[in-house]
């Protein structure tokens, strides 16, 4: 894949290169995914927003200003938003983490997420975990997703997100022990009705 630099893309796409568009969409639309599944907890109606989310995008080039803003993270913030309209209007049960009660009693010992997902298998335990972030503030909510979910390198997401390696670091290590004490307080819940 050719990997293209947000102002460039922008750049070409204005001056009418439409098929830069292309490398934006690939170089975001996992993204713009894996945020949606987090917050509409649907696979189709994810992969629908995708779409949606860079049209919209792509129809609103021509009014940026210089300097170019950061793409990523308005992809970001975009796609929260059209999840938010999305969930006014259906209703959305409270998550309640979905593990066997012995896995939730060995982790909530010493708390050890492998213990949580053991005997899991991955595709669900990916879903468990992406679900689960969908509690998280946002500006934690992505580089999480981006980092655990995706696997991308701290290098990858600051790219991506415009910001310093060490802004990513940071903002995933705080969204890694927001999520652990939110999975905890759900464990111990699950732990607690088993017992």
């Amino acid at each position: 894949m050719i990997r293209i630099e947000d102002q460039e893309a922008i750049r070409r796409v204005l001056r009418g290169e439409v098929e830069a568009y292309e490398l934006v969409f690939q170089k975001y639309g996992r993204m713009v995914y894996v945020i949606a599944l987090a917050r509409l907890r649907d696979a189709a109606e994810a992969r629908a927003l995708v779409p949606e989310v860079l049209r919209r995008t792509y129809d609103g080039l021509g009014t940026i200003s210089h300097p170019v803003p950061r793409l990523g993270e308005a992809l970001a913030a975009l796609t929260m938003e059209l999840c938010r309209e999305r969930l006014k209007t259906r209703h959305n049960p409270a998550y309640i983490l979905e593990v066997p009660a012995e896995n939730a009693s060995r982790a909530t010992a010493a708390f050890d997420m492998a213990s949580v997902f053991e005997g899991i298998d991955e595709d669900r335990a990916a879903r468990i975990l992406v679900e689960q972030a969908a509690g998280l503030p946002a500006q934690y909510e992505v580089p999480f997703l981006l980092r655990f979910v995706e696997g991308m390198s701290y290098a990858d997401i600051a790219k991506v997100l415009d910001v310093s390696i060490s802004d990513v670091e940071d903002l995933v290590d705080k969204g890694r022990r927001l999520h652990e004490r939110e999975v905890r307080f759900h464990l111990e819940k699950i732990a607690g009705t088993a017992s």
